[in-house]
């Protein structure tokens, strides 16, 4: 009787055991789970933190960037303002200089004409001042035109110059935005 009582309490005990060990087995397992659905929420919040950060930071950079970009395309613009106004202001001042010229020169050989036919008869008078006359309407349209010309053409370079600035401005530009999306995709990645 002692033997079976020894042997029943024996049996008692390793089930006991077992039971204990079975519960500290799932107790583990539960703790394991919640720490690492912890770690999980954690490690989470910390990469979304991050990757906030680093949104930010690129935004601030291409608002940079593009203002910049901005401020160097208006100085840029605000320059190649200046030289149109001051080429044009030299065109015209040379237009009015040789225009003022030409009117000058006829002016000369119409009194030189004139005074020609003073000594001719009344007829060669009005023929020789007629032709003085139409010879000063051709000239002064022929220097009207050169100057007219001469203005447009250097316009026309000013306009071309304006041009190749834009372009030089905006390839400018967009080297600085693929810069941008460079720095995004190393931010990104980190």
């Amino acid at each position: 009787e002692l033997i079976k009582e020894k042997e029943v309490a024996l049996e008692e005990a390793n089930k006991e055991k077992e039971a204990a060990i079975e519960q500290a087995r799932q107790d583990l397992v539960k703790e394991k789970e919640i720490a690492l659905e912890e770690a999980k929420q954690e490690f989470i919040k910390e990469k979304e933190t991050a990757l906030e950060e680093t949104r930010q930071e690129l935004v601030k950079e291409k608002e940079t960037a593009l203002e910049e970009a901005k401020k160097e395309k208006e100085t840029a613009l605000e320059e190649i303002r200046q030289e149109l106004v001051k080429e044009k202001e030299t065109a015209l001042e040379e237009a009015k200089k040789e225009k003022e010229t030409a009117l000058e020169e006829s002016r000369q050989e119409l009194i030189k004409e004139k005074e020609v036919a003073l000594e001719e008869s009344n007829k060669e008078k009005e023929a020789a001042i007629e032709q003085a006359r139409q010879e000063l309407v051709k000239e002064k349209e022929t220097a009207l035109e050169e100057a007219k010309k001469e203005k447009e053409t250097a316009l026309e370079e000013v306009r071309q110059e304006l041009i190749k600035e834009k372009e030089v401005a905006s390839k400018r530009r967009r080297l600085l935005l693929k810069k941008l999306t460079k720095r995004k995709k190393l931010l990104l990645r980190r």
